[in-house]
């Protein structure tokens, strides 16, 4: 009996990964013929949301102000109709005075001071209750979303079953790829990434998410 417990465990451990690479395959291949035209988003026919992004930062003072100036003014997206809001949990380097110089600099940038640094979900919870947006975007303190990034992720909400979509996410790119062997491992991971979410698009399923609906995010959602 051991023998046979024994035998159907390493059988497990030797096929579940080629059973589950195939699958991947088989799924993300569908997805992309069968199933991708049709999914894509038409450009915005219901008028233009106001968009709240959040940007949690914790002792961010390399990176912060480069991707704040970058989101205020290289995004193609009306200015007022997006505000950016900062999450300052609980840094104790030059974070916070970086973004107070900001701040006088653009009217659209708002900061939430958090005391107790008690990790990004907490951060985005109390975030909500002052967000102005019926959409949010998470963009992390180093991210820079390309400059049609917003129009992009709102017009999956406007799709003929948009009601029904929950989050958006996109491909992330490192900004630091400057050798052949890092631009391999971009590759590599950015061909592993979209076959998994074309596999699981096809099951309509969800990898991750960028842009949300403040209404998920009251319902109790935690990224």
């Amino acid at each position: 009996m051991s023998n046979i417990f024994i035998y159907l465990l390493l059988s497990a451990l030797i096929f579940y990964p080629i059973i589950g690479g195939i699958s991947f395959l088989v799924s993300g291949f569908y997805y992309h013929f069968f199933l991708e035209k049709q999914d894509r988003p038409s450009y915005l026919k219901g008028g233009i949301p106001f968009v709240t992004i959040f940007v949690p930062a914790h002792n961010e003072e390399e990176v912060i102000g480069k991707t704040i100036s970058y989101l205020e003014t290289k995004m193609n997206y009306p200015t007022n109709k997006y505000e950016i809001l900062v999450i300052d949990d609980n840094s104790i380097d030059k974070t916070s005075n970086i973004l107070k110089k900001l701040q006088s600099q653009f009217k659209n940038l708002r900061i939430i001071t958090i005391k107790n640094n008690q990790g990004k979900a907490h951060g985005y919870n109390i975030a909500l209750a002052f967000a102005k947006g019926e959409y949010i975007l998470s963009n992390d303190a180093d991210t820079q979303p390309e400059p049609d990034a917003i129009w992009k992720y709102i017009s999956y909400f406007q799709r003929k079953d948009g009601k029904n979509l929950g989050a958006v996410t996109g491909n992330t790119l490192p900004a630091n790829r400057t050798t052949i062997i890092a631009l391999a491992q971009e590759n590599e991971l950015n061909s592993i990434i979209g076959l998994i979410k074309r596999s699981q698009a096809s099951y309509g399923g969800l990898f991750g998410c960028k842009l949300i609906p403040e209404t998920t995010f009251k319902r109790g959602y935690n990224e």
